[in-house]
């Protein structure tokens, strides 16, 4: 009995310490040219914008999406559009079940008319991520020195 009581325990606090990590805020991606805040979304194509006029249509290769990670400078902070395509363009690449994917493109994105944001885009096979709302984990494998 007393085994049991072991085990129960020891199974609920695994629980709290998999709650708590699960609500813990997300810390920004520490790069070279400074810290991001970051987020994904799949999506099944992409439409060049300028100046609110629309533009070419991208579209993946059968069997693939586009991941787009949105690196978002951290705390008010800024990077110019130079550093970072120059930065994220020698080498980033994502980890995606077990498979490694080199960057597709950049896009930048104005957001609320303000801040700039960076779209780190993959081209990825395609298992139905676009159609769950709980998404992979990933890895990002970024460039070391700017």
């Amino acid at each position: 009995m007393k085994s049991k009581a072991i085990i129960k325990a020891i199974l609920m606090a695994a629980c709290v310490c998999l709650l708590l990590a699960a609500c813990s805020p997300v810390e920004p991606i520490q790069t070279p040219i400074g810290s991001f805040d970051y987020s994904q979304k799949f999506v099944t194509s992409l439409q060049n914008r300028i100046d609110d006029t629309q533009g070419e249509v991208y579209m993946p290769q059968q069997g693939k999406i586009f991941l787009v990670v949105y690196m978002m400078p951290a705390g008010g902070s800024s990077v110019s559009l130079d550093d970072a395509q120059s930065y994220f363009q020698r080498g980033t690449n994502v980890i995606l079940d077990g498979e490694t994917f080199g960057l597709y493109s950049l896009a930048f994105e104005r957001v609320d008319g303000i801040s700039e944001r960076i779209g780190l885009v993959f081209e990825v096979k395609d298992k139905g991520y676009a159609d769950t709302t709980e998404q992979p984990l990933l890895k990002l494998e970024l460039p070391s020195t700017p």
